[in-house]
């Protein structure tokens, strides 16, 4: 069999033993894995990221999509168009595009660490 084997791989098998022959397919096999397993890390990384980026343009698409009908919805000063106001109006209301939601209160961040604790002894002691 290693006759065999040296023909094929084309080695003198005095000189190349057996052990350091099965050491060097083992190495190289072991090469080649982590190799492939890379390579396919790489792949999987390019797929997710092209993945992301196509799901924020079309985000972002829907988004400009939406404030786009919104304006029209909402758009009241075209001089030459009167006809239709009242309808626009109504489905405007019926959608809620009428309101801004940008008059809402923002909460203020909560404290954190040292602060959050001077806060949470200063409401225990009353």
């Amino acid at each position: 069999l290693y006759q065999g084997l040296s023909e094929y791989f084309v080695f003198d098998k005095l000189k190349y033993t057996l052990d350091e022959f099965f050491a060097d397919i083992k190495t190289f096999k072991d090469n080649f894995k982590g190799s492939y397993d890379s390579i396919l890390k790489e792949r999987e990384a390019e797929a997710k990221m092209l993945r992301a980026r196509e799901a924020k343009e079309k985000a972002e698409k829907e988004r400009a999509e939406r404030a786009s009908k919104k304006r029209a919805l909402v758009d009241f000063n075209a001089p030459d168009d009167q006809e239709g106001v009242m309808d626009s109006l109504l489905e405007a209301l019926k959608t809620g595009s009428a309101f801004s939601r940008d008059q809402k209160r923002k909460r203020a961040p909560r404290a954190a660490g040292a602060e959050r604790r001077a806060q949470l002894n200063r409401s225990r002691s009353r």
